[in-house]
């Protein structure tokens, strides 16, 4: 697939054995075999290769930003383009649309430290941190797009609404109380999540869409969000 200049759409990797990284201190080893003793002997050998390693060196530090970001959808092109989007909703074309724009801007340094960087500024559970060739994908999103399980169980949590967090306990609980009552940010998920049950519905078997969650409150380090999920089968 094609994808952004100097992007892969699609990246797929198939790997014999992992190590995740769940809590401080702690790792789990996963291991894929055609039998259990092989399984066994690719944990032996992958647990005897960490006890090996040695303390890594310094690092650099993370990338620091140089320059103004620019974008790839000016304002003489973004109203044009919004204009286009309600068209199609009142020509019946589409109900939602996503319009998107890319920001660039030079940095120099250690990609993995900008990763680390914005990791410890704003924790997400969905954050990842992808190598191959040339290409560094430094994520910190809050959102689980699509998961799949091997028995074809498929899920995906769409997030709509935002509110900061802030540092006056009373101040915090009132901004997540007012997302969760918020007109706007519950219309704009429930939307979302029809949408999802509709994808999911083009490849799920008939009757097994379910929406288990919808109008979920999840709270990060520096926002709340509104949550749902939606599963098939």
């Amino acid at each position: 697939m094609e994808g952004e200049p100097g992007l892969p759409g699609i990246v797929a990797l198939r790997v014999d054995r992992s190590v995740r990284f769940h809590e401080p201190a702690r790792a789990r080893l996963t291991a894929r075999a055609d039998d259990a003793p092989a399984a066994a002997a690719l944990l032996d050998a992958t647990r005897r290769r960490l006890e090996t390693l040695e303390d890594p060196p310094p690092r650099p530090a993370a990338a620091r930003a140089h320059g103004r970001p620019r974008t790839s959808l000016p304002r003489d092109a973004y109203l044009p383009a919004v204009e286009a989007v309600q068209r199609h909703i009142a020509a019946g074309d589409v109900y939602q649309a996503n319009l998107c724009q890319r920001f660039e801007v030079d940095r120099r340094g250690d990609p993995f430290e900008l990763w680390a960087d914005l990791r410890r500024r704003q924790p997400a559970p969905r954050s990842a941190f992808l190598s191959w060739g040339e290409t560094v994908v430094a994520s910190q999103s809050p959102e689980t797009f699509l998961s799949a399980t091997v028995d074809g169980r498929i899920e995906t949590l769409p997030i709509k609404g935002t509110r900061p967090r802030l540092s006056d306990p009373v101040a915090d609980r009132r901004a997540a109380e007012g997302l969760l009552a918020s007109p706007k940010d519950r219309a704009e998920l429930l939307m979302i999540v029809d949408l999802e049950r509709n994808d999911l519905g083009r490849v799920c078997r008939t009757g097994s869409i379910r929406v288990p969650e919808l109008w979920q409150l999840e709270s990060f380090a520096t926002v709340h969000h509104l949550v749902a999920r939606v599963t098939g089968e």
